[in-house]
Formats: structure tokens, C-alpha cells, sequence
């Protein structure tokens, strides 16, 4: 059971590196990927071939491989260094994953600043903008009425003619 469980592993692994060089290949570095992506699908599928043939499949393919293999290498050494090569292939292509996106051109990010800075700068204008003109008027109502403003009746002349003629 332990065996089937490390065989197991071992294909869990593949599938993950399977699927971020999935997601990879298109990205826009994408032509980059393909090798990996045809050499993952290599690792699967032989992984996938060789449990099928160990735990009661037909295919003779993986009795072949094993009658190959020198005598002092037994089957939990095989499956615990493919384990162990498994797991190097996951680190090798997040390694490299994260050495294509730090590989960017610094003239983009600089390209990304002056981008994000100049809408900001626009913001921060229409904001002080907005103050400005609201001083401004402010200023100028001061200037015209003194420091408060009158109110105008609500009252029409007219109406506040009928009560004053007492």
C-alpha cells in the first residue's frame, strides 16, 4: 500500500508541474514552455503506464524496464529516487518560473510609473482643483457681501407690501 501511495505522489507531483507549465505556456513568455510541457507529458504518461502495469495491468512495458534495472536497485529505491526527481522537476520549473518574471526590462517598470504618476498627478489636480475654485468663490462672495452673505425673503414684495401699508 505504501508503494501504490508513493506511485501515487509521484503522479500528483507531475500533474502540478503539468499544470502551472500549462498555465505558462500561454503566458507571453509561452514559447519558452513548450519543451517542458511536451517533457512533462513524457513524465506523466511513463509514470502513468508503469502504475497501471504494476498494480494489475497488461502492459508489458514496465516488466521490461524492471528486468533492465541492475539487481541491487529494489522497487522502493526506484520509486523513492523517482519521488525525490519528482520533486526536483517541481522546483525546477517554479525555479525558472520565478527567473522569467524577475527578468523583466527595467524600461517597462519605469514605462508602469510614469503611467501610474501621471494619473495620479491628474487626480491630485482635479482634487486641488475643486478646492480652488470653492476658495475662490468663497473669496469673492466675501469680497461682494461682507463676511455673511443675505438671505432674500422668501416673500415677494408684493406680499410683504399688503402687511406693511398699516
Amino acid at each position: 500500500m505504501s508503494i501504490f501511495l508513493l506511485q501515487t505522489l509521484i503522479l500528483i507531483t507531475y500533474f502540478i508541474s503539468f499544470l502551472i507549465i500549462l498555465l505558462l505556456t500561454f503566458s507571453n513568455k509561452g514559447i519558452y514552455w513548450i519543451i517542458p510541457l511536451f517533457l512533462n507529458i513524457f513524465f506523466i504518461l511513463l509514470h502513468a503506464i508503469f502504475i497501471i502495469s504494476q498494480n494489475g495491468g497488461n502492459i508489458s512495458f514496465s516488466q521490461n524496464v524492471i528486468d533492465l534495472l541492475p539487481k541491487f536497485i529494489s522497487m522502493p529505491t526506484l520509486f523513492i529516487n523517482a519521488f525525490v526527481f519528482s520533486i526536483l522537476w517541481l522546483l525546477l520549473v517554479i525555479t525558472f518560473h520565478h527567473a522569467f518574471e524577475k527578468n523583466k526590462t527595467p524600461k517597462d517598470k519605469r514605462k508602469e510609473q510614469m503611467k501610474t504618476n501621471y494619473y495620479g498627478a491628474l487626480y491630485s489636480e482635479k482634487i486641488e482643483k475643486r478646492k480652488y475654485n470653492k476658495k475662490i468663490k468663497r473669496n469673492t462672495l466675501r469680497k461682494l457681501y461682507g463676511a455673511k452673505k443675505p438671505t432674500s425673503n422668501i416673500y415677494t414684495e408684493e406680499w410683504a407690501n399688503k402687511f406693511d401699508k398699516d
